[in-house]
C-alpha cells in the first residue's frame, strides 16, 4: 500500500468543524473595543456561513460515502466495487440484485452454469438443485433461475446461498462432523490394511 506524503495530506474538515471555527472567531472579537474589527468579522462570518449552506445543499458530506456495508468488500464499494452479475438471476422465484448480495455470492453466482445438481441441507438431507437458463437468439445466457424445494414441509433446515452454490460448483467446504467421519473411515481402512499385511507376513 502506498504511503501518503505528509505534505500531501489534507485532513477532512466536516461541516460541524467549520461551524465551530466560525463560532470561535466570533467569540474572539466579542469583547473587543474595536468596532471596525467586530463588524468585519461579523460580515465575514455571515458570508462564510452562507457559502457553507450553499456547499451543503450542492455537495452533502455523504456524497462520497465509502459504501462499506455487509454487502460490500471490506474496503467498501467506492474503493473496490462489487463485480457485475453476468446476467439476470432468480433464486426460487426471487430476482437477485447486486445491492442485496455480497461480493462472494455474486462471484459464485457468476460461475453457475445450467444443470441439475444435488445439495445437502443442514440436517444431512440431499435435495435436487436445478439451474435453468433462458438464452437469446445467439444462444447466450441472458437469465438463470435456481430452483430447489423450500416450501411447506421442505422449508426447514436449509443451508445458506453460499453453501448451496459452493456445493453445486464443487467448492463446498466440509463441516467438522463430515471431516471427523472421513477421518474415522480412513483410520478404519488403515487398521484393516495393517491387519491384512500382518496376515501375509
Amino acid at each position: 500500500m502506498a504511503l501518503v506524503d505528509p505534505k500531501d495530506y489534507q485532513p477532512t474538515v466536516t461541516q460541524s468543524d467549520f461551524l465551530s471555527a466560525i463560532k470561535m472567531l466570533l467569540e474572539s472579537v466579542k469583547d473587543s473595543d474595536n468596532v471596525d474589527a467586530k463588524t468585519r468579522v461579523a460580515l465575514e462570518a455571515e458570508r462564510l456561513l452562507l457559502e457553507q449552506e450553499r456547499i451543503k445543499r450542492e455537495m452533502p458530506e455523504n456524497k462520497q460515502s465509502p459504501g462499506i456495508s455487509v454487502y460490500s468488500y471490506p474496503e467498501g464499494d467506492l474503493a473496490r466495487p462489487k463485480p457485475a452479475m453476468k446476467c439476470k438471476m432468480f433464486w426460487v422465484n426471487r430476482e437477485l440484485t447486486p445491492e442485496t448480495l455480497t461480493p462472494g455470492e455474486i462471484e459464485l453466482l457468476n460461475k453457475l452454469e445450467p444443470g441439475e445438481y444435488r445439495v445437502t441441507k443442514t440436517d444431512g438431507t440431499q435435495i435436487p438443485f436445478k439451474v435453468e437458463a433462458k438464452r437469446n437468439d445467439r444462444l447466450e445466457i441472458e437469465q438463470l433461475a435456481v430452483w430447489f424445494q423450500c416450501k411447506d414441509e421442505h422449508r426447514h433446515n436449509h443451508n445458506s446461498m453460499t453453501s448451496y452454490l459452493q456445493q453445486a460448483l464443487g467448492e463446498r467446504i466440509p463441516s467438522i462432523t463430515e471431516l471427523m467421519a472421513e477421518l474415522a473411515r480412513l483410520k478404519a481402512e488403515l487398521a484393516t490394511a495393517s491387519v491384512g499385511a500382518g496376515r501375509v507376513n
